[in-house]
């Protein structure tokens, strides 16, 4: 069986570039580790917070001397990866432009670029991941012709603590009461002071606010004399170890237009944000212009008496706040992670057409117990009847049929296409060694890709059977969407289709 996957991550944290780069990656290695995987965080900066929060999640660390972005540090990462043997390396900050992309993709690993506004149109990456609504093909002309683009909120990046938590209905208040004032884990510009002076100034009252400070915020004391001299008083958090947990008892938020904003976007929380770096300007008008929260405008172009009337505008319209919550929850379906590990898991397999000398280890997957009571027809199959049928498949050129291989060469599952007229119908099973590893909507989503390649199909279908929801969430992160459902063999299915172009996304 294969050694784990390791996921180098290329990214820093720190007093300059903030922290949100390091928190979308964590969401990432999260997703990453959960199905078996390894992580490797390279950073030449980092906070204390965050290193303890890696270790806390079993990452590594190695640390970087190197001029952070320049060649050298180029030439270490490609190095760190090709000695490492790493399947993926990620690059998520501004200071790794496409020279230190070419550069570090000359150790011939695979390379994901998290963007926001076109900085990593390079045609070094691989794979192209901008989560903001304002994601474009057109920002990333240089790209080469086989780099895949992951644009727009469905491949938002959401930690753990976010995705395990299902957004609830929950009532608006007709005044938000309970309300956070989050400005990331650095906030340089001490716009959390800014927000609580507009808090005071609004005088509304039986307020109750929390406000947290990140490892990195450096402005502790005026914060502190703030919340003493708020009226009913202000309780600091430091480092809350589940963000979501306080976003979801709140019913307003005042944010950054970072991470942050689709984390409460997410989780249905209405939210004012402040653009507090260039990237975060487009974010935030974007998510206005959808009615998922308001836009502030540059922190530095806010000042107190304008937020102290704009907060009570928002504070008090239950139905602005419950538009908002909507539109939100609208936007970010908090699957992101699952559908950027499937598209990497999916680059590391190659599919081969199956051969004679693949019929008993085809038996043997088929008669898994698992895979008997997930089919129409739970009865185990017999050898004799299993190499009629595989003798017939094999040679049908309506039934494209495919063995997925791991990075080593060892077999993983297959994937079945049976073809009639533009259409063919899915059926797919996993070694039971490689299950729980993310390589079910992985061998999908690949052999989806390699039919819509090789042949003239136009939609692909895939039928299920109700309560399999392991297998249906295969289905809907290799990109297939539910069309209803439909009876096969006498029992209830749920129907999921594909039509080409939609798994190149």
């Amino acid at each position: 069986m294969s050694s784990p996957e390791l996921l180098l991550v290329r990214v820093d944290a720190g007093p300059a570039v903030g922290i949100g780069h390091a928190m979308r990656c964590l969401a990432l290695a999260q997703g990453w580790k959960d199905t078996g995987g390894e992580v490797l965080f390279a950073m030449a900066e980092t906070l204390p917070a965050l290193r303890k929060r890696l270790d806390r999640e079993g990452i590594e660390i190695e640390m970087l001397r190197e001029k952070p972005g320049g060649p050298e540090d180029a030439t270490r990462t490609g190095a760190l990866a090709r000695d490492r043997d790493a399947a993926w390396l990620v690059a998520d900050g501004y200071r790794f432009d496409g020279r230190f992309l070419r550069t570090a993709k000359q150790s011939g690993v695979r390379l994901l670029v998290l963007d926001d506004y076109g900085h990593a149109d390079s045609p070094a990456a691989d794979i192209v991941l901008n989560q903001n609504l304002s994601a474009r093909a057109d920002l990333y002309a240089m790209r080469s012709p086989t780099t895949r683009l992951l644009l727009g909120p469905a491949y938002v990046l959401l930690q753990r603590n976010f995705r395990s938590r299902r957004p609830r209905p929950r009532e608006t208040p007709p005044v938000a009461r309970h309300v956070l004032v989050t400005l990331g884990g650095v906030d340089p510009h001490n716009v959390t002071l800014k927000a609580l002076e507009a808090l005071k100034a609004a005088a509304m009252p039986s307020v109750v606010v929390r406000v947290v400070v990140g490892s990195g915020n450096a402005h502790g004391p005026s914060l502190e004399s703030a919340a003493r001299t708020f009226p009913g008083g202000v309780e600091l958090v430091r480092d809350p170890p589940d963000m979501a947990a306080l976003m979801e008892d709140s019913d307003l938020a005042i944010s950054a237009g970072g991470t942050t904003a689709w984390e409460l976007a997410y989780l249905g929380v209405p939210s004012l944000l402040f653009a507090t770096a260039d990237n975060q300007r487009e974010v935030a008008a974007s998510l206005e212009r959808a009615g998922a929260a308001k836009d502030l405008g540059w922190h530095e172009d806010v000042t107190v008496p304008d937020l102290a009337r704009t907060i009570p505008e928002v504070a008090e319209s239950r139905s602005l706040r419950e538009r908002m919550a909507s539109q939100g929850r609208a936007l970010v379906d908090g699957q992101g992670v699952p559908r950027v590990r499937t598209e990497l898991k999916a680059a590391l397999i190659t599919m081969r057409p199956v051969e004679e000398g693949d019929a008993r280890l085809l038996w043997g997957w088929a008669n898994d117990r698992t895979v008997r009571s997930a089919s129409f027809n739970e009865e185990p199959i017999p050898w004799e009847d299993h190499i009629t049928w595989f003798d017939r498949k094999r040679r049908d050129p309506q039934c494209l049929f495919y063995v997925a291989l791991d990075r080593g060469g060892t077999p993983l599952g297959q994937i079945r296409f049976d073809v009639q007229g533009e259409g063919a119908e899915v059926s797919v099973s996993l070694d039971a060694r490689f299950r729980n590893q993310g390589y079910g909507g992985a061998v999908i989503l690949a052999g989806s890709r390699k039919v819509f390649a090789t042949s003239k199909v136009q939609r692909l279908h895939a039928y299920i059977k109700e309560r399999n929801e392991s297998s249906t969430r295969a289905f809907e992160t290799a990109g297939y969407a539910s069309v209803g459902r439909a009876t096969v063999r006498g029992h209830e299915a749920l129907h999921l289709v594909q039509g080409r172009g939609k798994s190149s996304r």
